[in-house]
């Protein structure tokens, strides 16, 4: 069988059997990884934390000087909003300049999570601070 671009490898094994494919089998390592993160309060802040820890390069957009910690990575702008159907918009705009973006986006209430997923969003946060914050703890 030829892999084709629109399937999914999946590989099972033991560690030393994934590192022995990636040494002959994986030919050129993979584009570059950057990101975007809107807004740079609490959770962008823990988003930029993780983001650099993993060695992904990205920048954070804020309106807010005092929020930006590391200057090099801060952006002077106002792209976060706390309504919902921007979100939504910016979702679909995003997805539309980028097929290959991952976005992950916070929404306000719950019951807009369903509409922000099909508008392009892999990941939908949305709740208490306290549950953004479990959420970065445990995967950031």
């Amino acid at each position: 069988m030829l892999l084709t671009d629109d399937m999914t490898l999946l590989l099972s094994g033991t560690q030393q059997d994934l590192d022995t494919y990636d040494q002959q089998i994986r030919t050129a390592p993979g584009p570059p990884v950057t990101a975007i993160v809107i807004g740079g309060g609490r959770v962008g802040r823990a988003t930029s934390r993780s983001l650099t820890l993993t060695g992904i390069e990205h920048q954070v957009v804020e309106k807010a000087s005092d929020q930006m910690v590391l200057t090099s990575r801060y952006v002077i702008g106002d792209a976060l909003n706390h309504d919902d159907d921007i979100n939504v918009y910016l979702t679909l705009y995003c997805r539309r300049q980028g097929p290959d973006l991952q976005i992950l986006r916070r929404a306000t209430l719950q019951h807009n999570v369903s509409t922000l997923r099909r508008a392009g969003a892999e990941l939908v946060l949305v709740g208490k601070h306290d549950d953004e914050r479990r959420f970065f703890e445990r995967y950031g």
